[in-house]
């Protein structure tokens, strides 16, 4: 559009031809038939020096949209980086996170195991069976919660990426 508007400062040139062919033909044989082609060829040129400025109002108007769609690429590919690298450190973080819930659940099943043998021979209470049943009942649950975690880190990334994910069309489609 801003091509098109600045074009309106330069002169239009426009090209014309036309061939005009007469021919008279005399119902008496013996007047000679007349023949007469005329062609024309023509050039135009047509140039408007001033419109009141709305040319050129109407040219900065293009040239601050096609800058603010530009600024706006810029922002959206900066927001995009980012994203991209928050889906990065969300699972590093999330990986992270398996790791230590995975080493949480083997010391509360170490601490859920002495309870209970505590209890089968009568040195531990009931209250700290079930508490430590608690505890490894959670740590389970928390290694949940952090492969939760790294699947949405990891379907955030995907989706920032613009990647389809296609071993998501697989667990949807069952």
């Amino acid at each position: 559009e801003a091509r098109g508007t600045k074009s309106q400062y330069y002169p239009q040139v426009t090209l014309g031809y036309a061939w005009l062919t007469q021919h008279n033909d005399y119902t008496n044989y013996s007047v000679s038939t007349s023949k007469k082609d005329v062609n024309t060829i023509g050039v135009n040129l047509n140039w408007n020096l001033f419109d009141g400025g709305s040319t050129t109002y109407t040219h900065l108007g293009d040239l601050r949209r096609i800058n603010a769609l530009e600024q706006e690429l810029k922002d959206k590919t900066a927001n995009a980086k980012a994203a991209i690298v928050q889906a990065f450190t969300d699972i590093d973080d999330a990986q992270k996170l398996i790791e230590l819930a995975q080493e949480t659940r083997k010391s509360a099943l170490e601490n859920y195991d002495m309870a209970q043998s505590r209890y089968k021979i009568r040195i531990g209470s009931l209250d700290d069976l079930l508490s430590a049943q608690h505890d490894l009942t959670q740590s389970e649950s928390d290694i949940s919660d952090a492969y939760t975690q790294y699947q949405i880190a990891r379907a955030a990334l995907f989706y920032n990426m613009g990647i389809e994910n296609s071993g998501l069309n697989g667990i949807a489609s069952k």
